[in-house]
């Protein structure tokens, strides 16, 4: 089997900028060295802090959202829906082309996926102490799409992770990065509670 890719990331490595209402951590982005700005990228991961108590999302029309929630709580609300509230590892998919505003102090969590040239998924796995968690990062989509990466973020506590024959410490802030093979499952263990966030993309 061919061997997967792995980057570990730590704070040096993401990309940070300030926004209207807090503050911005780029995790990664694809293609490497693409310009959020620049709205061509095909997949973005990143985290801010939303220290307003209401904020109006960006309008981005070329992309889907995956949004979960870090610390504190937020409640989304799409033009024309019921509000939707989120808590930490709460995950929600919407259209960037929706008019959408938010209410709530918090950190959060954010794939950007451009439409029809990558689909992905955020995914949570909490673990209690002594925790042990099988995940299986095979892809399951419809094939259109076969370039896989496979992004793991630490939300709080530490652990390992086993993937591909390698093992990875990752504590709060830090993650890996795995161009997939799409053959691999990935194996988390702690010692004491942790949390961790799972971004698949395939383009």
């Amino acid at each position: 089997a061919m061997s997967v890719d792995i980057q570990r990331l730590t704070a040096e490595n993401y990309v940070i900028s300030d926004w209207s209402g807090g503050s911005t951590t780029q995790v990664a982005i694809a293609p490497e060295g693409a310009q959020y700005a620049d709205r061509t990228f095909l997949w973005r991961i990143s985290s801010a802090t939303v220290e307003l108590p209401e904020s109006d999302f960006t309008p981005l029309s070329d992309y889907m959202r995956y949004i979960s929630v870090l610390k504190g709580e937020m409640e989304l609300t799409h033009k024309g829906e019921a509000p939707v509230s989120l808590s930490p590892y709460g995950i929600h998919l919407f259209d960037g082309a929706v008019e959408t505003k938010s209410v709530g102090k918090c950190v959060d969590f954010n794939l950007m996926l451009r439409k029809g040239q990558c689909e992905g998924s955020l995914r949570a796995v909490q673990l209690p102490d002594d925790g042990t968690v099988t995940f299986s990062t095979r892809y399951e989509g419809g094939g259109t799409f076969t370039n896989g990466t496979l992004v793991v973020y630490c939300v709080e506590g530490n652990g390992s992770i086993v993937l591909d024959g390698q093992t990875f410490d990752l504590s709060s802030g830090e993650s890996i990065i795995a161009q997939q093979n799409n053959q691999a499952e990935a194996i988390f263990t702690c010692e004491h509670s942790a949390g961790f966030i799972i971004a698949q993309m395939n383009t």
